[in-house]
């Protein structure tokens, strides 16, 4: 399998991770929070600091999940789109036209789904991961060619 389908297979299994959380209903994604919140309580508890459970830490687990979903997906999607794009311009803009049109597609699905709602706050928060996202792929993309460049010279 060459790299680019490797790359798009990743792409697409991350997307449906994101298109399944998205449909969730309202029971079923607090309990994917609250989950996400004992797990944050037990490593700060391993690292000597206890968190205790508050509105706060549930809101902002809540919205950073938004946007470390985005950021994978945008990445992941940069990293395909990198492997078939014809210049660098193409790959950045796509990730970002693609990742933004998702972000809000996610977000408008969910006024289909019973106890749901539409967010703009999430929807910005999905579009600013993906904006990381895209930044972090650039990084690797980077960072990969440089590598490879240092190891041709040493050769």
């Amino acid at each position: 399998m060459s790299l680019a389908l490797k790359r798009w297979v990743k792409y697409v299994a991350v997307l449906l991770v994101v298109f399944v959380l998205c449909w969730q209903n309202s029971y079923d994604s607090t309990t994917v929070t609250n989950t996400t919140v004992g797990i944050v309580q037990k490593l700060s508890h391993m690292l000597g600091k206890d968190l205790e459970y508050t509105e706060k830490l549930y809101y902002l687990i809540r919205k950073s999940g938004h946007g470390l979903v985005f950021l994978i997906l945008a990445f992941a999607g940069h990293l395909a789109i990198a492997e078939t794009a014809t210049s660098m311009r193409a790959t950045i803009l796509t990730s970002a036209i693609m990742g933004i049109m998702i972000s809000i597609l996610t977000e408008l699905l969910q006024s289909y789904i019973f106890d749901r709602r539409t967010s703009l706050v999430d929807a910005g928060i999905n579009i600013a991961g993906t904006v990381l996202g895209i930044l972090l792929g650039l990084l690797y993309e980077w960072l990969r060619k440089l590598i490879a460049s240092r190891k041709a010279e040493t050769v």
